[in-house]
């Protein structure tokens, strides 16, 4: 094969991911043609300028077929015949704009330069959009709803590309080769590891795989952000796709309508507040889980709070300190205790990591005390129930009956990890041993499950000892360790360099981890791919500090 024809493959593998991806959004809208027919020509015209006007006609002839199997029911045949003619006479237009960026400076005496607009295009929305698609966890949820393949594997493979192509600007090795995410590749072999001696390797092997697209999403992000203007866009990105899902969020339970917004993209779940009170709780198809789903929200809140500081545009500054206060309503009206004990844990971390006088944070504590007086009732009396989750709890008098389920999954958890304390019983495998294991602890199994119902370990640390052993609790250890004591260097050589404005944005990853670490004690891994967004983060500020990048460095 020659490398004309090996680029001209790729070229076509490129618009296809392209295509497949149009498809994606487009079902975001699924009886909007316009917004249908508008994700499939920018898949074109990107197609075209990436590999010429064949490739732009290529990718036209993919959409015309995409467009009539998924969507042949919005788009007849005279709109469908008119994007053709579109996706033809643009191909045609970006050939243009290909041919004017490539000429000289002086034979272009008159009109608008595109080509260094569209050259930075994979620099300026690549990143945001990764973390826009893995933190929504949108292309599962509009698989989940309509017949069209994963928007996020196309994506990653299309950014693995533009990675790989401007290695020289990226420099993933350097990305790659550091102690987060070495030790993530280290995590992810002991989970390999266990399918040789866990009971259902398939099931081993799917979390395998989960682990291995975590990992490349960590990379991924630590080779994008190249630089702290892009590292700071896409956390502006991140804490803005937060705080729209928790005004959703917000939206529906004061309303008590709007079920499904987006397609569903947040939800509401009844449940169990105190007493014998029922509400609806906030959810979401990322996680599809009232405690999960503030569990990811509260992750962004000191990011949100730690741009806010550091950003001198006031509009900016009112709009992050905004951000973060819906962000922080979203995840309270998930009446998620867990995720309310972990806000506390991250402010008092923050406060220490960052040598917060004790005066101060002696105010603060009052300030917040207050502020519990005027939240509403049902958050005031959930925050009340924390001490039935707390030792010496009275769970039965209190009629929390979750306490006791979560009692159930420890103790099988523990027994378990008994079983096999050096390497587990397999990745993944918790659900499927668990009825076999809690009827072994003495307990009532289907007072609280139906017959052949499964388990959920609930709970981080018990997860991963009891699934992978002290094998795989050093490995994770070591994981998370390194994570942390990267955002510490980091945080020190920012502030001796004096600029402490970026070595906030290490103190509120740092504060962030500690939440979603907090709240994961009463919380299993359901979705690694939020560790593989957080690590490369922790990834991307350490190479930024090591390589003695500046703020004003251009991404």
């Amino acid at each position: 094969m020659t490398p004309e024809t090996r680029r001209t493959i790729l070229r076509h593998a490129v618009a296809v991911d392209l295509v497949v991806t149009a498809a994606g959004a487009a079902f975001l809208f699924p009886t909007s043609p316009l917004a249908i027919l508008a994700a499939f020509l920018l898949a074109v015209i990107l197609s075209a300028y990436a590999g010429g006007d064949e490739v732009g006609l290529a990718a036209t002839a993919y959409s015309v077929i995409a467009l009539a199997a998924f969507f042949g029911n919005v788009i007849d045949v005279p709109a469908l015949t008119g994007f053709a003619a579109a996706g033809a006479a643009l191909s045609a237009f970006t050939r243009a704009v290909r041919e004017a960026g490539a000429a000289p400076a002086a034979a272009r005496t008159r009109g608008l330069d595109l080509a260094p607009v569209v050259a930075a295009l994979p620099f300026a929305v690549g990143l945001p959009l990764l973390v826009v698609v893995v933190y929504t966890d949108i292309s599962d949820v509009i698989m989940t709803r309509y017949p069209v393949p994963s928007m996020l594997q196309p994506m990653i493979a299309l950014l693995a590309f533009v990675v790989w192509k401007y290695r020289a600007r990226l420099h993933p090795a350097a990305a790659a080769l550091q102690p987060v995410p070495l030790l993530f590749a280290g995590y992810t072999f002991v989970l390999f590891t266990t399918s040789i001696w866990a009971t259902d390797a398939p099931v081993a092997d799917a979390r395998f795989m989960e682990s291995v697209k975590a990992l490349v999403i960590c990379v991924l992000v630590a080779s994008l952000a190249a630089s702290w203007s892009s590292l700071r866009r896409s956390l502006f990105v991140l804490i803005g796709t937060a705080a729209f899902l928790s005004m959703l969020s917000l939206i529906q339970v004061i309303t008590g309508r709007f079920t499904e917004i987006l397609g569903g993209i947040v939800n509401l779940e009844t449940g169990h507040l105190y007493g014998q009170v029922v509400a609806p709780r906030a959810s979401g198809p990322p996680v599809d889980d009232p405690n999960f789903y503030a569990r990811i929200l509260l992750m962004t809140i000191p990011l949100g709070i730690a741009l806010a500081l550091s950003e001198k545009r006031r509009l900016w500054r009112l709009g992050l300190f905004g951000a973060s206060a819906l962000v922080i309503g979203g995840t309270l009206v998930t009446y998620s205790r867990g995720a309310m004990l972990a806000i506390g844990a991250m402010a008092l971390f923050a406060a220490i990591a960052a040598r917060v006088r004790v005066r101060t944070m002696a105010a603060a504590a009052v300030a917040g005390l207050l502020m519990l007086l005027v939240l509403p009732t049902g958050v005031r009396s959930r925050i009340g129930t924390l001490e039935n989750i707390l030792p010496g709890g009275d769970s039965v008098a209190a009629n929390d009956n979750s306490v006791d389920v979560r009692k159930l999954y420890t103790a099988a958890g523990l027994a378990m990890f008994d079983t096999n304390p050096v390497l587990g019983i397999g990745a993944g495998h918790y659900p499927r041993h668990f009825p076999e294991y809690a009827n072994m602890v003495g307990s009532t199994l289907f007072d609280y499950h139906s017959a052949g119902s499964l388990g959920h370990p609930h709970g981080l640390w018990l997860e991963v000892a009891a699934e992978t052993g002290l094998v795989g609790v050093a490995a994770f250890s070591a994981l998370l360790a390194a994570m942390f004591l990267s955002l510490r260097t980091a945080y020190r050589r920012l502030m001796t360099r004096g600029d402490p404005h970026l070595a906030m944005l290490a103190i509120a990853l740092a504060a962030g981890l500690a939440g979603y670490l907090a709240a994961s004690i009463f919380l299993h891994e359901s979705q690694l791919r939020y560790i593989g967004l957080y690590a490369g983060f922790v990834a991307g500020i350490s190479r930024l500090v090591r390589d003695g990048e500046t703020a004003g460095t251009a991404a």
